[in-house]
């Protein structure tokens, strides 16, 4: 896999029934290429599977969170795991995705699907993007280049989910380098509130990156395009646990399917 495109998770499909029920996801940068401990990771993986989302998105997975996720009676019976390209046992860029086997997830190109029930594919994408370096603008750079690859490997797409961590750092350059026809579901349902996913002020690991503490970014986010999804809620979690999971807050959202 290139250096370019390894925000690409693979594309995974999962037919979605319309007028059946809310879908929900979670998603989490759990830390763990800064922090291996076994203990905090299970605790993580834990209280994201409490809520029983359909799809979770994780980033910077490596062997601790296959083996908190493998742990959980759930994930093995009620759902499918997909990695992107794998090095031996480990994520090679740390992304891994659930979806529920309810949904009938499996991997490739989007494809519509002919049905008397509104079913059809969705593509799901968990992102990672370049990290911030001592400059910012060099690495501001070559987000957009991901962006931008991953806009076209996506462009005859009519519907997906794209989520994770974008490292976006401002507003001004999420309106530069985002598509237009991806909706952030955080801006769509909460105009006043800046939803900082990544703030030092608050989050005690992310506190101890002495070079970014500077405020609070919404580094993470959920963004969609179709015709049948409808955002429903959007929040944030981990906010105000002592001690925190990550250094990121993660994101619970919640679509509604209409025709």
């Amino acid at each position: 896999m290139s250096a370019l495109l390894q925000c690409l998770a693979g594309l995974v499909l999962v037919a979605l029934a319309a007028n059946s029920h809310a879908y929900t996801l979670v998603t989490y940068n759990v830390a763990e290429f800064s922090d291996s401990d076994p203990e905090r990771l299970g605790q993580l993986v834990s209280s994201i599977f409490d809520l029983k989302p359909d799809l979770v998105f994780v980033q910077e997975a490596e062997l601790q969170t296959l083996k908190a996720l493998e742990a959980l009676p759930d994930t093995r019976a009620h759902y499918v795991l997909f990695r992107d390209g794998v090095s031996g046992l480990l994520p090679s860029s740390g992304l891994v995705l659930l979806a529920k086997r309810s949904l009938k997830p499996r991997l490739g190109s989007f494809l519509p699907l002919p049905s008397k029930l509104d079913r059809g594919a969705l593509t799901l994408v968990d992102v990672h993007l370049e990290s911030p370096d001592l400059l910012f603008w060099k690495s501001r750079d070559v987000r957009f280049k991901q962006v931008e690859a991953l806009q076209t490997t996506l462009q005859d797409r009519s519907a997906l989910i794209v989520a994770g961590d974008f490292n976006v750092f401002s507003e001004y350059d999420a309106d530069e380098a985002l598509p237009d026809e991806w909706t952030d579901v955080w801006s769509e349902l909460n105009t006043e509130d800046p939803g900082a996913t990544w703030d030092p002020k608050t989050n005690s690991m992310a506190s101890l990156y002495r070079l970014l503490a500077l405020s609070g970014y919404r580094l993470d986010r959920v963004l969609f395009k179709s015709d049948v999804l409808v955002p429903l809620s959007i929040s944030r979690l981990g906010v105000g646990m002592t001690p925190n999971f990550s250094d990121h807050y993660g994101l619970f959202a919640e679509f509604g399917c209409v025709h």
